[in-house]
């Protein structure tokens, strides 16, 4: 379930499990940057994915552009 108010999705793949430590990194610092979900993103968690998605496509690019050699 998505809040139409968030419209701007940036999604990170889970390559492997070695890839746990570098996508636990992405999340601590994605809420240093940005607080912690609700007011300017909201998360949404599968088994291979996570997606941050954004209110402000400012928020989404620059996510995109901290994130770029693992964020689509």
């Amino acid at each position: 379930m998505r809040d139409p108010e968030y419209t701007h999705p940036v999604k990170v793949e889970l390559l492997d499990n070695n890839d746990i430590p570098h996508w636990d990194e992405i999340c601590i610092q994605s809420i240093e940057l940005f607080g912690l979900p609700g007011n300017r993103y909201i998360t949404d968690i599968g088994s291979d994915a996570m997606s941050w998605i954004f209110k402000d496509q400012r928020d989404a690019l620059l996510f995109k552009l901290k994130f770029s050699k693992v964020a689509c």
